[in-house]
């Protein structure tokens, strides 16, 4: 040991300090590479990616120009590199998709979620870097010039020049703007993450003009209106029950279970539904983008990744919460979790709820796990509705936790009784959830139509469960590929669907085949036969189609009930009809949510001279 440290202090003096990080950071780049290989089977395009190594070691000299201890330059690099690599590899696993700026707001979320010690293994980096480069910060002048430099540079190039920096990462790399972990697999891990924050930064640009938004407006798709608007506003109650990681586990053929997971009265009504379903935006998680788009009517990833609620609506807009409220309503949401949890304090407030029950409003007495069970929730919210009944009409939103993974229950008050012929634990854990989550909503669907028989009541999942890495227990059934870019137009119709249930009221279950969540405001609406809002069908697909946009494609759902992928680059008229569609719906939805909201005034007056 002694021998290895005088030849460590000998390297020192002889080489020159300037060689340091490229030596560290071929050494890192190496390591990291074959432990991601072996930990997370994360193959890259090639080992050793030039450019890939050329952005790591730019971090390393900005990095070492304010270090004053090598050694401890060192180790703060390790834990910059380890951080960048593993996290890739580890979100690929789980959830099919590199890691991304944007996912810096998910981080409150997963660090929720997770036993005591997966918290520290994520906190650890975001707390040991900035303190490690806090305590052994210097300026050596010889290397500030270079650092600036590289900072102007990569930043510059972020923040300014976004468009300009994705573009040439995605002609050099040949990207494919549908499928990001062949982009990162292709361009490296710290060379993705630029490109991802130069996406970012692109997508947070100035609002539309007035001249580009009526520009949009002009092409856009008049919806036919099936049912006739009542001259009266409407009364009936409504109520959307929406349950987290709510979904049939019987779709998992070739998967036995010992018995039926959910309540025979939810099946019975989901046949009676036609076995309808709903295109989510997410998988796995991040529920509030699904919440936008069932609310808003906007599409919440048609131009964006990031978590609308946190990231662009800035605006009140006119949201089904709002315009129910327009019409007398009552808009109440209710959610058994800390109220600022995805900045849903805002963004409740800016779609027009009047009150927002969390979990500082309900007993937490039956937990499981960390989540309040359904039955509990449910059972709350009922007596909190009896309670602030008044004569207006309601509009209650509820959104159950209880399903959310890892899927743990409280066995000693819901033991497990079911049993599969998977030896996935997290699968068996999951069905036996779904068999206590389901029953309590069909009691709750019980009490809704014993208070009023001619409630619109809306059930859905919010999008499907997270049964293992790399889509283990769908692969397992056959329904699925283990990475995303082998989902074929069938497999990504699996990938988004969760089961709808619609009730109108005395004229029973609807059967809507299958919908985007954006469009389930103005499907609303239609059944109260409401007075037409064009801010509600603004973002309604073509006649005949249903649209589900995805990250540079989108799944179509013909009017025959057939499912195509369509690429943005494809140059056929649907793709054609697409794009249009979708560069009309991404001007629009940034004027009305961070905008001007140029397009609400435009289409006020559209809707008087009419």
């Amino acid at each position: 040991m002694k021998r290895l440290w005088e030849k460590a202090r000998f390297a020192k003096e002889v080489l020159p300090q300037g060689y340091f990080p490229l030596i560290s950071t071929l050494l890192f780049y190496c390591i990291l590479r074959l432990a991601v290989l072996g930990l997370f089977n994360s193959e890259p395009a090639a080992f050793f990616q030039p450019g890939d190594f050329i952005a790591a070691l730019l971090l390393a000299y900005v990095l070492f120009a304010f270090s004053r201890r090598t050694g401890l330059f060192f180790l703060a690099q390790l834990i910059l590199m380890s951080t960048i690599y593993f996290g890739h590899g580890l979100k690929i696993r789980l959830l099919g998709a590199p890691l991304a700026i944007d996912d810096l707001y998910a981080f409150s979320a997963l660090y929720h979620v997770l036993p005591i010690w997966q918290k520290l293994l994520l906190v650890f980096p975001f707390i040991g870097f900035p303190l490690l480069v806090a305590f052994n910060f210097t300026v050596r002048k010889n290397y500030v010039p270079v650092a600036l430099s590289i900072m102007i540079f990569i930043a510059g190039g972020i923040v300014f020049f976004p468009d300009k920096l994705q573009h040439a990462l995605e002609t050099s790399f040949e990207f494919r703007s549908w499928d990001q972990e062949f982009n990162h697999r292709v361009s490296g891990g710290t060379l993705y993450l630029i490109y991802s924050g130069a996406g970012f930064s692109a997508n947070s640009r100035n609002p539309p003009s007035q001249s580009e938004v009526r520009q949009a407006l002009s092409t856009r798709y008049r919806q036919s209106r099936p049912d006739t608007p009542d001259p009266v506003l409407p009364r009936r109650n409504v109520v959307l029950l929406v349950m987290e990681g709510f979904w049939d586990p019987l779709q998992l053929h070739g998967i036995g279970y010992s018995r039926d997971p959910w309540h025979s009265s939810i099946r019975d009504l989901w046949n009676r539904c036609g076995n309808s379903t709903v295109m989510s935006p997410v998988f796995g998680g991040n529920t509030a983008n699904a919440e936008f788009e069932f609310l808003s009517g906007h599409p919440a990833n048609a131009g964006d990744r990031g978590i609308v609620f946190e990231t662009q609506l800035r605006n009140k807009i006119p949201a089904l919460p709002a315009v129910l409220a327009s019409f007398g309503y009552d808009t109440i949401v209710m959610h058994p979790y800390f109220a600022s949890f995805w900045n849903r304090v805002n963004a409740y407030r800016r779609l027009g709820f009047n009150r927002y029950y969390s979990a500082g409003d309900f007993v937490m007495n039956d937990l499981n796990h960390w989540t309040l069970s359904d039955d509990s929730f449910l059972r709350q919210a009922a007596a909190k509705l009896k309670k602030t009944a008044d004569k207006r009409p309601s509009f209650v939103y509820l959104l159950t936790l209880s399903g959310h993974w890892p899927f743990a229950l409280n066995e000693q008050k819901r033991p497990p009784v079911i049993t599969g012929s998977s030896n996935n634990e997290l699968l068996l854990r999951y069905v036996n959830m779904v068999y206590y989550n389901s029953a309590a909503a069909a009691g709750f669907v019980r009490y809704v139509f014993q208070k009023d028989p001619d409630t619109l009541m809306i059930i859905l999942g919010d999008h499907l469960p997270l049964l293992g890495d790399n889509f283990q227990a769908y692969v397992e059934a056959g329904v699925l590929a283990p990475r995303s870019s082998g989902f074929d137009a069938p497999m990504y119709r699996f990938y988004t669907g969760t089961p709808l249930m619609v009730i109108d009221g005395k004229n029973g279950p609807k059967k809507l085949g299958t919908v985007a969540m954006y469009e389930l405001p103005g499907i609303i609406l239609r059944l109260l036969k409401a007075p037409p809002d064009a801010a509600m069908t603004v973002f309604q697909p073509p006649e005949g189609l249903h649209i589900r946009p995805l990250e540079g494609m989108s799944l179509v759902i013909t009017a025959e009930g057939r499912e195509r992928l369509c690429r943005d680059t494809e140059p056929d008229a649907l793709a054609d009809t697409l794009r249009q569609w979708q560069n009309r719906v991404m001007i629009i939805d940034r004027d009305i949510l961070s905008g001007k909201q140029y397009s609400l005034d435009l289409m006020r007056d559209d809707a008087a001279g009419q």
